[in-house]
């Protein structure tokens, strides 16, 4: 994150992921600011767009798992 601060990180992340072409790992980023700062809608949605970017082959298992753990806070799981 930017030196730490979650805040300006998901929010110069939020901007990098409004604009094409988006690399995926911003998704990725983007998901561990909004989780570290409680927004944890926001790291799912961001968690959905990355592996929607990837190929599956190319997902680490831990993403799978981590979006079940979030989503089962939202009362989702």
């Amino acid at each position: 994150f930017l030196l730490g601060d979650a805040t300006r990180a998901e929010r110069a992340l939020l901007q990098a992921t409004s604009k094409a072409p988006v690399d995926p790992l911003a998704y990725r980023y983007l998901a561990d600011a909004a989780e570290r700062l409680g927004h944890v809608a926001a790291a799912v949605d961001a968690l959905v767009r990355y592996a929607a970017l990837i190929d599956d082959r190319d997902i680490d298992p831990s993403i799978n798992e981590r979006l079940a753990r979030l989503e089962q806070r939202l009362g989702r799981g």
